[in-house]
């Protein structure tokens, strides 16, 4: 367990981010310690590069990320552009609006749905949902409630045809290639870094996080919109709220006592 580097990798909906109000003030101040202290912190997150990019910049930070599930990466360096891993969101869309035609199914994904639309279903803001519009490779799906068995119908053709779906806090996304754990492993890859050198810490809610918090050395598991935690089969941390004061706490609870003791082995006799 751990190296000479750690990472934080994060969900930001509902873990670092207020799930209704999308705040993240009150973890500004843990998210510049760790930068200060040399550690990493990843968003690995539904979210599109261009929501990323906008909380980076709203947060003064630039680092490399994991956007939509693993499906699309940055290397966090200015001016190079985003890393698809997955098919490009056309052929999703194509795949999506087939299967629709095709069995009359009732669900809607953002591509198609206006700016006002998304802002009803999430809460954004319209700067905001314009930004969630932005996908590369994958597509965020909205079904009406009482669609259960439609639902496991249209997931069997899906994955019949190849396509992998992912629930999430609100949405269950489509694409081809949708792993967080995959993606940093892959970011971790382009870095340099090697995967024994480095501790993680992962942070998430929701089972779109499933492999990324299997995967890391320290899990923090938060809890859903309905007050549910997710199961995983490994120790694990289970954090008593979700939203930024709660991931602050969590993270320095954590990684505190490791990054002072190792600042205590730095210093002189």
């Amino acid at each position: 367990m751990g190296g000479s580097c750690i990472i934080v990798a994060t969900d930001l909906d509902g873990t670092l981010l207020d799930a209704e109000s999308y705040a993240y003030d009150p973890a500004i101040s843990a998210l510049r310690e760790l930068a200060g202290a040399g550690v990493r912190t990843v968003f690995c997150s539904s979210k599109t590069a261009a929501e990323i990019e906008a909380l980076q910049a709203a947060l003064g930070m630039q680092e490399g990320f994991v956007a939509e599930n693993g499906a699309v990466l940055s290397d966090g360096v200015a001016g190079h552009p985003p890393i698809l891993r997955g098919r490009p969101v056309d052929a999703v869309d194509a795949a999506l609006a087939a299967l629709r035609d095709a069995h009359d199914f009732p669900c809607q994904w953002f591509g198609e749905m206006t700016v006002a639309r998304i802002c009803e279903l999430t809460g954004l803001t319209p700067e905001d949902a314009a930004l969630a519009r932005k996908r590369l490779c994958t597509e965020p799906v909205w079904w009406p409630p009482d669609c259960g068995q439609q639902r496991a119908r249209w997931r069997e053709l899906l994955a019949a045809d190849g396509w992998q779906t992912l629930r999430g806090g609100r949405f269950e996304t489509v694409g081809s290639a949708m792993d967080k754990a995959e993606g940093l492993a892959a970011l971790l890859e382009i870095w340099g870094i090697e995967r024994s050198q480095c501790r993680i810490v992962a942070a998430g809610d929701s089972e779109n996080d499933r492999t990324l918090l299997q995967a890391a050395d320290d899990a923090i598991v938060f809890p859903a919109r309905d007050g549910r935690y997710l199961k995983l089969k490994r120790p694990h941390r289970r954090a008593p709220a979700a939203g930024p004061s709660c991931w602050a706490r969590e993270i320095g609870e954590l990684l505190m006592p490791i990054l002072e003791s190792r600042a205590s082995m730095r210093r002189p006799e």
